[in-house]
């Protein structure tokens, strides 16, 4: 849901050049039942209500459904003072705006993601694999200085130059890094439903394609990696940061060849592996995971 609130502010802005073909392409099939939420997701800010850390799509819909109406009304008003007709009868709670709002939300996200979903979820955990040595063998301070790194540490309170006065606080809920293919502003902190983790919006650092290539040529090689390696790009895919013996274990091979299997991979830019301490992390690119041989 948070990922497809900052396709839908890149959809309606101008300011980023790289982004005009994916954009002219979403308009193109961008179908009216999805309109009426371009009237609560504007180019710059959205109701904090539409933000959801649910993993499924399915369970953040009905967390946005079942958002208490008053709740809506004060987040929508502090994105602008002039709400619109669906948000002021959202907050009313009328029924019949609730079911347009759902019928919008679904029909946004399959317009959106139902052809690129893939290549987004592969993008997020990329960005999340070149981070994740430095966040377990320096911690998560050093992880959030390389978000902001004009922020300084005063104790336990991570001071952000140039944020809101009001202090945020983590109330032994944790933090929740979640890496934007569309977000390309400055880091975003904040927590859209009490007690649920801090969440930190970023511009994801590894690039993703986001206009099919013709014919999607990659999806005829499956076949030509062979039963095994398929099999070790499969379970990376599937399992991400596992380790060469973990790799070795799950398939029924030895370690030797499961580091084999894995540099042709990494080779081929089917997987890309980091080292921590005395194990080697692997992780599927996107276009391993595109191409799904399995």
């Amino acid at each position: 849901m948070t990922e497809l609130v900052n396709a839908l502010m890149m959809l309606q802005r101008r300011d980023n050049p790289l982004y005009g073909p994916w954009r002219r392409t979403v308009w193109s099939r961008f179908p009216n039942e999805a309109r009426p939420l371009l009237d609560l997701v504007l180019p710059d800010t959205a109701p904090d209500y539409l933000d959801s850390l649910s993993p499924s799509f399915d369970e953040g819909l009905d967390e946005v459904m079942s958002a208490d109406h008053a709740l809506q009304w004060s987040a929508f008003g502090a994105v602008t003072r002039e709400p619109t007709l669906l948000a002021t009868r959202l907050a009313d709670g009328d029924r019949e705006a609730r079911d347009v709002l759902a019928t919008s939300v679904t029909a946004a996200h399959q317009a959106i993601f139902g052809p690129l979903w893939s290549r987004v979820a592969a993008t997020h955990h990329d960005d999340l694999a070149t981070r994740l040595p430095t966040l377990l063998t320096e911690g998560i301070g050093t992880a959030l200085a390389d978000l902001f790194p004009d922020a300084a540490w005063n104790g336990l309170v991570l001071e952000i130059p140039g944020r809101s006065g009001r202090d945020v606080k983590l109330d032994g809920y944790g933090i929740m890094l979640a890496p934007s293919t569309f977000w390309t502003g400055p880091p975003l902190v904040g927590r859209g439903v009490p007690g649920q983790p801090l969440l930190i919006v970023y511009q994801a650092r590894i690039p993703l394609p986001l206009i099919d290539a013709p014919d999607e040529p990659g999806r005829k090689l499956g076949p030509l990696l062979g039963r095994t390696r398929a099999a070790v790009l499969e379970a990376i895919v599937l399992n991400p940061a596992v380790t060469t013996s973990a790799l070795a274990h799950r398939l029924g091979i030895s370690p030797g060849r499961a580091h084999e299997h894995a540099a042709v991979l990494r080779e081929a830019g089917l997987i890309t592996s980091h080292r921590h301490r005395n194990t080697v992390l692997h992780m599927a690119t996107t276009l391993g995971t595109e191409l799904n041989p399995f």
